[in-house]
């Protein structure tokens, strides 16, 4: 009986230790109007507006969002699409020098960067513009659409510095801790109905 229950104590830990914290949709409107969405539970980003139409890909499980993240670089796998530059349309995968892998980065201030050689060469940086506004909408009440990155249900926004409500008809993600109390939880009930049971034979 003691091994039944330290292999389930064992079975809720990871299953708790497993779970995605937060697994979110983080949707930041630029002040040029682009809109760049990073999806945290399939490691899909894009970024859309009227000189941009991008998509890539990368490790985004531990990006928590927020309305000013700072001091943040993380490296894309993929990235492809295209940008205007000049009139001229222009690929990110024309040219990835090695002296300048693609990333996505948030500086000290919080401005967004979309680190690519755009065009080959050095002719074309970086895609530069302040977030202006931000909504976050978790996972498990998201609708992905063929990109992965469209959603509904509950969110939460901001915009100017301010908070939004949230909206009905979201579910948060729940955190590892509660899914472990929970195993736990069960664990002991049924433990408990079984001295019961034993006891009265």
């Amino acid at each position: 009986m003691k091994k039944i229950i330290s292999k389930s104590i064992i079975a809720a830990m990871a299953l708790g230790a497993s779970s995605t914290a937060y697994a979110s949709v983080h949707t930041y409107s630029l002040d040029n109007g682009t809109v760049l969405t990073i999806n945290s539970a399939t490691g899909q980003g894009s970024a859309v507006g009227s000189d941009i139409n991008a998509t890539f890909t990368g490790d985004f499980s531990g990006f928590t969002g927020g309305e000013s993240p700072s001091n943040i670089s993380i490296p894309i796998d993929n990235l492809t699409g295209t940008r205007i530059v000049r009139g001229r349309t222009v690929s990110a995968t024309e040219e990835s020098l090695a002296d300048h892998p693609y990333s996505l980065n948030f500086n000290s201030k919080g401005k967004v960067n979309l680190w690519a050689r755009w065009g080959g060469g050095n002719r074309h940086g970086d895609y530069r513009a302040n977030p202006i506004g931000y909504t976050h909408t978790p996972s498990s009440s998201s609708s992905t659409s063929s990109g992965g990155l469209s959603s509904t249900g509950g969110t939460s926004t901001s915009s100017g510095g301010s908070s939004g409500g949230s909206s009905g008809g979201g579910t948060d993600v729940p955190a590892p801790g509660a899914l472990l109390l929970f195993g736990l939880g069960a664990m002991g009930l049924a433990y408990g109905n079984r001295r019961r049971k034993l006891n009265q034979k």
